[in-house]
């Protein structure tokens, strides 16, 4: 292979590296958006649509914190609400 070929095949390899970055991370944004846009929701919707929690911690009066495990137990997805409304999301270890 001459260095003129090399040099294409390289500049698409990495074009393609990039692009692929690039998925993963808007995909990721995309999901992060997602788990955002259930705050002002009431809680009783989140856990009909997410199922029941792997934790329920009572935070003081009226906060409650929901988190779900994710498959490989380690990743952690946490909604708080308040008065029965969801008013955050975090995630850790994900």
């Amino acid at each position: 292979m001459n260095a003129s070929i090399r040099k294409i095949f390289f500049a698409w390899l990495m074009l393609f590296a990039v692009a692929s970055c690039s998925t993963v991370k808007s995909g990721y944004s995309a999901l992060r958006s997602d788990y955002a846009s259930w705050e002002g929701h009431p809680a009783s919707e989140l856990l009909d649509s997410w199922g029941e929690p792997d934790t329920t911690e009572e935070l003081g009066t009226d906060y409650v914190a929901y988190t779900w495990l994710g498959d490989d137990g380690v990743c952690r997805r946490t909604f708080t609400s308040r008065a029965g409304t969801i008013t955050g999301y975090s995630e850790s270890d994900c």
